[in-house]
């Protein structure tokens, strides 16, 4: 496939941000964002040649306004779209270890023509995934990072629009002891008003 896209490529990315510029600032809505980004960014730079990007739910691609039609590439973030498949010459895998069912997607391991993974640990949680289609990409930070600071022994939890991370942090509060280090939950007004109160003075909501 080295030679497949020497014209200009229509491109669909599919996540559970519906439309990337009506998604959320964080999550799977601003992996969505930053993925178009690079490749706007490929287009400008020369690097290779871009007619279209979309953004489709995987979870209702034959219900969407946007009906099916052939593409160059399919990027799947997190969720493979089987109806999706044969509607794309190559599609791409973006793995989130931590939501990927043990056997229900390993189909789309086998039938993707590339796997990304997003660190050196997840890659290595999918040894079956062989090396030539495999490819481990660090999310995209800033180029120059910040200064380190001196280390101190507490928690962060950034809970963002995950409602399992919503759901978990409502038994953490009512759970964490006082001997514990402090810990640190930073979410929307909305999300940390939901949350209970916390029973010891070492947990602190942002």
């Amino acid at each position: 496939r080295r030679n497949k896209f020497k014209g200009s490529m229509r491109v669909v990315i599919l996540s559970r941000s519906a439309r990337a510029a009506d998604s959320p600032a964080w999550g799977l809505g601003t992996d969505a964002k930053l993925v178009e980004q690079m490749l706007r960014e490929g287009n400008s730079a020369g690097t290779f040649r871009i007619t279209s990007i979309d953004h489709i739910d995987p979870t209702s691609f034959y219900g969407s306004p946007r009906k099916p039609q052939a593409v160059d590439i399919q990027i799947h973030l997190e969720v493979p779209c089987r109806a999706a498949w044969s509607w794309a010459s190559y599609n791409i895998v973006v793995v989130n270890p931590e939501w990927w069912p043990r056997d229900a997607w390993n189909w789309a391991l086998s039938a993707a023509d590339i796997v990304v993974f997003k660190s050196e640990h997840a890659r290595r949680l999918f040894p079956t995934v062989e090396g030539a289609r495999a490819r481990v990409i660090p999310w995209r930070a800033a180029e120059t990072p910040p200064a380190a600071k001196a280390r101190k022994r507490e928690f962060l939890y950034l809970i963002g629009a995950s409602a399992n991370k919503l759901a978990a942090a409502q038994v953490i509060v009512r759970a964490w002891k006082s001997s514990w280090p402090a810990l640190h939950i930073v979410g929307t007004q909305a999300v940390l008003d939901s949350l209970p109160t916390a029973t010891t003075d070492n947990v602190t909501l942002r």
